[in-house]
């Protein structure tokens, strides 16, 4: 007779797999009644794709300048027109894009880290460790955040990695309270008060119980937080402390164009049209999957 392990093993049960299409239909559903939400992900894979496929889209060379042909208006040479240096906008269009998304979801993914860890240690352990992490989360949450991030750019210097880390401190104490919420409300629920009961190492009760449970909200916060760290790092750019030439930045872009407005709109439509549709891409998102991990909704 053959033996059932020398095949692969059991086949998948029937139940995970009719679980499995039971919430593919459910997101489905919510996708279809919530267009919006679509939208949001249609907007941030684009961007995504168009980021990463920037040298194949492209047919000018962003950083050639060519000063005979500048502030050209969008034809079909150059589809967005050209800046005050003769290079095409929509080339940099596209290039910008990769800097916006490398700070914006670089630096949530830093402070989801940093934050997320401190907080849930915090509201699971209590003590020493909750006063010490809080009061730092106080003293960072007490400077405005635009404040807080210029003191770090000036502190360290201007650039594309100093600007992704000064945006990440920023958004630190605000994963660090939202885990600490979290945790101080599952550490008392009855399944962390069961293993507790049966001998289960804290740390084992932390990463088991804890940490995933808290892991839903933190994840929504995540995503809506993307579009201010992208408008955090455009602001510090605009203002001339954050990345800087040649390294192409939509709010760098919104800024040398300010004294064109008049003569070549074209420039701030571009910058300032990509970064509100993006914004918007990940506020639909976010919104989309708060409720979409409600309870209500499953």
């Amino acid at each position: 007779m053959t033996d059932i392990a020398s095949l692969g093993g059991p086949p998948a049960s029937p139940v995970r797999r009719l679980r499995v299409a039971v919430r593919l239909r459910r997101t489905a559903t919510f996708l279809r009644q919530n267009p919006l939400v679509a939208a949001g992900a249609m907007i941030v894979g684009g961007f995504v794709v168009v980021a990463v496929l920037a040298p194949l889209l492209v047919t000018h060379d962003p950083l050639h300048q060519n000063l005979t042909n500048s502030l050209a208006r969008p034809g079909s040479d150059h589809w967005l027109g050209t800046d005050q240096f003769g290079r095409d906008v929509l080339a940099r269009l596209l290039y910008g894009a990769r800097i916006s998304l490398l700070i914006g979801i670089g630096s949530v993914a830093i402070s989801l880290v940093i934050g997320f860890s401190a907080g849930v240690v915090a509201g699971f352990f209590r003590g020493i460790p909750e006063m010490v992490i809080m009061r730092a989360f106080d003293v960072l949450l007490a400077l405005p955040g635009v404040l807080l991030a210029i003191a770090v750019v000036a502190a360290l210097g201007s650039g594309t990695g100093n600007v992704l880390l000064a945006v990440a401190v920023n958004g630190i104490p605000q994963f660090g309270r939202l885990a600490h919420s979290a945790a101080l409300s599952i550490r008392h629920r009855e399944y962390v008060e069961a293993s507790r009961s049966i001998g289960a190492h804290p740390f084992d009760v932390l990463v088991r119980h804890v940490v995933p449970n808290a892991l839903g909200p933190t994840a929504v916060y995540a995503a809506l937080r993307i579009a201010t760290a992208i408008l955090m790092a455009a602001g510090l750019s605009f203002l001339g402390l954050g990345v800087q030439p040649p390294t192409i930045e939509w709010g760098a872009s919104l800024s040398s164009s300010r004294q064109y407005m008049a003569t070549a709109p074209h420039l701030m439509v571009a910058s300032g049209g990509a970064l509100a549709l993006l914004v918007l891409g990940f506020n639909a998102l976010g919104e989309g999957l708060r409720d979409l991990l409600d309870t209500k909704n499953r």
